[in-house]
């Protein structure tokens, strides 16, 4: 089945596709792009991707980012979703300390931060796949938690094994999709 996985994002979304091969990258809008033209454009090229999709995986709202963007990213994570919801995609939302668990074997607390290169670094050791970029190494996660709920891929680790398990039971029909 093919999973594509997207870390949205206003200046550079991950993304990834998994079905026989792993491909991913990022989708980087021009730069005199802004507001509604960019969330579009961002949206646009995510729905390129999922249209042939069995199952979408992304991440969803960091519910303690404050930043100035905050709103426009929630407002290109619902333009997405509807998008979704309205080609009848089947979708998994996965949070960012579930994200950051699975891929690293713990959440991120404020004391004891993960950094974006500990990412990047993990994706390369415990998947094999060589990123550049933290955003398309979130996506590459996000795949394999797909990946791992339609039983096309194993967890390795106990971390991993309880993100797909907690998923799994938020989300019952998706190894069927």
């Amino acid at each position: 089945m093919r999973v594509v996985s997207f870390d949205l994002s206003l200046t550079s979304t991950g993304w990834a596709c998994s079905d026989a091969s792993m491909e991913w990258g990022v989708f980087n809008p021009p730069p005199k792009m802004r507001d509604v033209e960019r969330i579009d454009w961002i949206a646009g090229q995510c729905a390129e991707w999922a249209r042939l999709a069995g199952l979408v995986v992304m991440e969803d709202f960091a519910f303690a980012a404050s930043n100035s963007f905050a709103r426009e990213i929630a407002g290109l994570t619902y333009l997405f979703r509807h998008w979704l919801w309205k080609h009848e995609k089947p979708y998994v939302l996965v949070a960012p300390q579930s994200l950051k668990k699975f891929i690293v074997g713990r959440g991120s607390t404020p004391k004891n931060p993960i950094p974006k290169s500990c990412i990047v670094k993990e994706i390369l050791k415990r998947f094999g796949h060589d990123t550049f970029d933290d955003n398309s190494a979130d996506a590459i996660g996000l795949a394999y938690i797909g990946r791992a709920l339609v039983g096309e891929w194993e967890p390795t680790t106990d971390a991993q094994r309880e993100v797909v398990a907690m998923l799994a039971k938020k989300y019952p029909g998706v190894r069927d999709v």
